[in-house]
């Protein structure tokens, strides 16, 4: 873990002071001949710097930071669409998005980006939401800085409800399988709790779309848009 820290922060740029741990090692539960490495970066500059790195990694043949590949890449895939649903070509355009997960000299790692203190703005309080119902819809992709982490959020436009919630501005998920996946353009179909968002102080109304919610009963979801009957 720590060979693999020093890799990330070379590489990246990143200091190595604004790495940690997660997972396993932070309970003190891991085992050493097979528990995963559970890496946090802070800060949204350093998240996308590492992102940056690992996707480079991602694409040498000779680099020990590599891809799940074979029956480790098959059974992610698997996994995947047994529990959120995507269709095979879904599956697929998920796992080429996925710059967060790999193996490093043989062992699985995941990144886990974490906000700095500086960057967290909002206070308990500040929003109240309401549940209204259950909807499906479609949107573009018009902010994705949000989406590093978690919750996870994705700014919306163009968005077409199967009801009239043209006010609807964001998808916040709680799922972590949609963080980090989404990039500004992309059009997606989503089906989530659709919340009334009043803000403290203001007479604003707005809505948004929430992945993850005990409502739901595990059937939300966000999914891409692709060309032609590739979704199916």
């Amino acid at each position: 873990m720590v060979d693999f820290v020093q890799k990330l922060s070379c590489e990246s740029g990143v200091d190595r002071r604004r790495f940690g741990v997660t997972g396993s090692v932070l309970t003190g539960i891991h085992q050493v001949s097979f528990s995963d490495m559970d890496i946090t970066v802070y800060g949204l500059d350093n998240a996308i710097k590492v992102k940056n790195t690992l996707l480079r990694e991602f694409g040498r043949s000779d680099s020990d930071i590599r891809l799940p590949q074979g029956e480790a890449r098959e059974r992610m895939l698997q996994h995947w669409m047994q529990r959120y649903g995507p269709s095979p070509a879904e599956v697929e355009w998920f796992a080429r998005r996925r710059w967060n997960r790999g193996f490093f000299r043989g062992r699985a790692f995941s990144l886990l980006p974490i906000h700095h203190p500086s960057e967290v703005k909002e206070k308990y309080g500040d929003e109240v939401y309401y549940p209204e119902r259950i909807a499906e819809g479609e949107a573009r992709i018009v902010e994705d800085e949000g989406s590093f982490f978690l919750p996870c959020t994705y700014g919306l436009e163009d968005v077409d409800v199967d009801q009239d919630a043209s006010d609807v501005k964001e998808i916040v998920s709680y799922e972590g399988f949609y963080s980090g996946v989404f990039q500004v353009g992309d059009t997606v179909h989503f089906k989530g709790k659709l919340e009334r968002v009043v803000k403290r102080g203001s007479d604003r109304v707005a809505r948004r779309i929430l992945i993850g919610s005990p409502e739901a009963k595990g059937l939300d979801y966000i999914r891409p848009k692709l060309a032609g009957n590739d979704s199916a």
